[in-house]
């Protein structure tokens, strides 16, 4: 049982991570691979703040704004530096690769005897004990199909007109919103990693 509530919870947590990607690839029709490097930036991030005590809550947090750092980075690789979409993102990947490996210090960090998101003083105070796993999944399925709504709706600011041009006659300029979406697409992208590492113990 336990098995399958382990599935149940990455695939979850991946699915989150897909609507990261999602949001590049089919809204703003930006093919971008920082997210090979921005997500295990949020491991990275994630591991090393933990090992040193910090509040995981805080440490998500800061794994998030990392993140930001990523997107905001290859958003001005491309449109400030002229690089074309794919190759702005693959530099930016390439990049992470070296940056992860210095923030973690290791290309392994064991997390079995850490606080997490899921497991720690607060929450034991509150619940009495560990979460348990379905009610883990639960939770990471809430995030999901909220997220999954928040895209889809009218409202959402990244979904603002269906392509660049539609957005140009709104007076949105491509380069705004190439840094809007740039920025959420890998905070996403760089939250989930925290979730997963968790899920692992490393």
């Amino acid at each position: 049982m336990d098995f399958a509530l382990s599935i149940l919870e990455q695939g979850l947590i991946y699915g989150i991570l897909a609507l990261g990607v999602y949001i590049t690839y089919k809204i703003l029709d930006f093919p971008d691979l920082t997210v090979d490097g921005s997500f295990p930036l949020g491991s990275a991030v994630t591991a090393s703040l933990l090992t040193k005590g910090v509040n995981p809550y805080l440490s998500l947090l800061i794994a998030f704004l990392a993140g930001v750092l990523a997107g905001t980075c290859t958003g001005l690789i491309h449109v400030k530096g002229k690089v074309r979409d794919l190759l702005s993102g693959i530099i930016m990947m390439t990049a992470l690769y070296t940056v992860n490996l210095m923030i973690a210090g290791s290309n392994n960090v064991p997390l079995f005897a850490q606080d997490t998101i899921f497991s720690n003083s607060f929450l034991e105070g509150i619940t009495g004990g560990n979460i348990p796993g379905y009610a883990v999944i639960l939770l990471i399925l809430l995030v999901a199909v909220i997220s999954k709504l928040l895209l889809d709706g009218e409202d959402c600011p990244f979904t603002e007109g269906d392509s660049l041009q539609q957005a140009e006659d709104q007076d949105v300029t491509q380069v705004a919103q190439k840094l809007l979406i740039l920025d959420p697409d890998n905070k996403i992208d760089e939250s989930t990693p925290e979730n997963a590492e968790v899920d692992e113990g490393l």
